[in-house]
């Protein structure tokens, strides 16, 4: 287990995910000069790109599909770490096979969920 709040969003907790991963993109360009050297020029930082998935309720679903379909700047958490500016970059949802409906929650559903730093 990663342990409670391994992945926070504007504050609150995500469950905690069945997989996950964060990987760094670096923005950098080369060109050769007239001297036939190759230089590296890089134009800005590691830009982070964090995606999980697990499992979650239909609130929690509709409220993530909701900042998804407003493409609006999110904050993230991860591990304890500091918060960063991002956007959510994907999400999917489906319906766990032969999961149990109750007047609260339309079943537990399979989110997956990508951000990419600002």
């Amino acid at each position: 287990m990663l342990g409670h709040g391994y992945i926070s969003i504007q504050g609150s907790t995500l469950p905690n995910p069945v997989d996950y991963s964060i990987d760094f993109d670096r923005m950098e360009r080369s060109y050769t000069t007239e001297a036939g050297k190759e230089v590296l020029y890089i134009n800005g930082q590691d830009k982070a790109r964090i995606s999980a998935s697990f499992n979650s309720t239909s609130r929690l679903k509709a409220r993530l599909e909701a900042l998804y379909h407003a493409r609006s700047t999110v904050t993230v958490g991860v591990a304890g770490t500091s918060y960063i500016d991002t956007y959510i970059e994907s999400f999917s949802a489906s319906l766990v096979k032969d999961s149990e409906t109750t007047p609260n929650t339309d079943g537990l559903w399979s989110v997956d969920i990508g951000f990419r730093q600002l």
